[in-house]
């Protein structure tokens, strides 16, 4: 199915591993059956099939990783246009992709080219970014898709500080502590390309901050703070750090709080896409009312287990697990 990609993708990633014998079993059907017309599978075939799958993981894992429920997703959404952008440049001479990247360069800008202020907030949050880390980001994607983000930069720092100045307001009778902790040089992490330009870009940021708002101190002091980064990105649990240090930012740590909204709205789409299954032919007398109380029902035992984020249905891949072809009732005991 054109529109089912990332079914395209997990598909031909399996399929990779037996390729030899796909191989063999469609030439020898082709052959026996006389219909030459159909190009035979060959190696090439299956080097294209790899760069597609290797072209393909980057958005597949974009998919995921943006449909996660149980951490923040919008402060992510920047690092994976950073990666679909570089992955696309990268790609653009290919002689198998070259054609569909130029239409896909063209999606990309048109959806891109403004980047969503909340998108932007969202990073600036991120401890590990903030707002010299986003420059860093902003200007690679737009080294990559040829668009100039200068003037946005500039709107999203000014947006920036009128959001805070609101927050500050309505949160002023709020005590701010004095810091015991030692702010230490943040450790390498796996963003390498903030490691690598995001020390350079802080300088030049820093006067502007100060010159920006003389009342935003604490919005300042975070800017221009480094901390103790986790090398792993995927353990750095971000609404706990904020929890941490509440007692250091108490006005933006209210303004993290929309670091919960989730950015895509796939995994409440799964819930009720499981009507599908449900509507079955020994089922086919449900009342819309009996749908979705099993449908919400499952949904709420997902919820229990943790299980809501699941893109791949296990129940489904335990049956295909256990059934063989010679067993026609798929108990999974195989017939001599």
């Amino acid at each position: 199915m054109p529109v089912r990609w990332n079914s395209t993708y997990l598909m031909l990633q399996n399929c990779l591993e037996y390729d030899t014998t796909i191989t063999y079993f469609y030439n020898m059907k082709l052959t026996e059956t006389g219909q030459l017309s159909p190009k035979l599978l060959s190696t090439d075939d299956w080097y294209v099939a790899q760069i597609f799958v290797q072209f393909l993981k980057i958005f597949y894992n974009a998919t995921v990783t943006l449909s996660g429920v149980y951490y923040p997703t919008f402060s992510q959404a920047i690092h994976q246009i950073v990666e679909m952008s570089e992955l696309l440049n990268s790609y653009g001479e290919d002689e198998h992709l070259g054609a569909a990247i130029v239409v896909m360069e063209t999606k990309l800008k048109k959806y891109w080219a403004n980047i969503p202020l909340l998108y932007a907030l969202s990073a600036i949050i991120d401890p590990r970014v903030k707002l010299s880390g986003l420059e860093v980001l902003l200007e690679f994607i737009g080294i990559n898709l040829s668009i100039d983000y200068s003037e946005q930069i500039t709107d999203i720092r000014t947006k920036l500080f009128e959001i805070f100045h609101i927050y500050e307001t309505r949160f002023d009778n709020i005590d701010i502590p004095q810091s015991t902790r030692p702010e230490t040089e943040p450790k390498q992490t796996s963003w390498s390309l903030l490691k690598r330009r995001k020390k350079d870009k802080s300088a030049s940021t820093s006067s502007v901050q100060r010159s920006s708002s003389s009342s935003c101190t604490e919005l300042i002091r975070y800017l221009e703070a480094q901390f103790d980064a986790v090398e792993d990105k995927e353990e750095f649990d971000l609404l706990l750090w904020w929890k941490t240090y509440t007692y250091r930012y108490p006005v933006l740590s209210h303004l993290a709080r929309v670091l919960v909204i989730p950015v895509s709205t796939v995994s409440s789409e799964q819930a009720f896409s499981t009507s599908g299954r449900i509507i079955e032919p020994r089922r086919s007398c449900l009342s819309p009312e009996m749908v979705e109380v099993l449908t919400c029902l499952r949904d709420w035992e997902h919820a229990k287990k943790r299980l809501q984020n699941l893109t791949v249905d296990k129940e489904l891949n335990l049956n295909f697990d256990n059934l063989y072809i010679d067993d026609p009732s798929g108990s999974g005991q195989g017939q001599n």
